[in-house]
């Protein structure tokens, strides 16, 4: 009798690590969750504020471009060296994110465009008055055979004469988005790989289910 109680009282130890590790495992899994949790939101945040800012840099460039465009062409057209105006355009043309420059007359009629530009649409002469008499770089946005494009029409004047014309500057907003995809990809691997260590520690730890 007294082996039979001994036997009897040691019976329920056994079952104590078993339950100890099944808690263990369950806690991990209830940690795990969360965290997956958290890095898909900052994967998602990230990719946001990665493309606002990409966006921010890419306007603040067109702006800076348009405005050095609107002060050469100006000089050029004010001294009547419109064979100077025509160089430059091609010479930004086609330049890393600057798909092309486009030159208006002072009635708004297109003067001068690069060849790769000849599918991109084109204001109508009065729209075209119209902001020239604002005297404010004006954007808006439009797609060329595709590609998501960025352009920038600035008057050129002759204080105090009248206004002598347009130029429009067309940058490519493609690069914002092909920016934001690698770093998306990027975020996205990590928070993978940060998942899958995290499912493989759950999964290989003792008394797991």
């Amino acid at each position: 009798m007294p082996v039979t109680a001994e036997r009897e009282t040691l019976r329920p130890r056994a079952h104590a690590p078993e339950l100890h590790l099944r808690v263990g495992t369950r806690l991990s899994i209830a940690l795990a969750v969360p965290i997956a949790s958290l890095i898909a939101a900052f994967a998602v945040f990230e990719d946001h504020a990665n493309r606002v800012r990409s966006r921010e840099e890419v306007s603040r460039e067109g702006r800076t471009i348009a405005r050095t465009v609107q002060l050469a062409a100006g000089n050029a057209l004010r001294d009547r060296q419109l064979s100077d105006v025509k160089s430059l355009i091609d010479d930004i043309s086609n330049h890393e994110s600057i798909l092309g420059v486009r030159l208006f007359d002072a009635d708004g009629r297109l003067e001068y465009a690069p060849a790769n530009l000849s599918r991109a649409p084109v204001l109508p002469a009065e729209e075209v008055r119209r902001r020239i008499r604002t005297g404010r770089v004006v954007q808006e946005r439009f797609r060329v055979e595709g590609r998501p494009v960025i352009a920038w029409l600035a008057p050129l004047t002759r204080p105090p004469g009248p206004p002598l014309g347009a130029s429009e500057i067309l940058q490519l907003e493609s690069f914002v988005e092909e920016d934001a995809a690698a770093s998306s990809r990027a975020i996205a691997v990590l928070a993978a790989m940060l998942i899958v260590a995290i499912t493989l520690t759950v999964l290989g730890s003792p008394g797991s289910p």
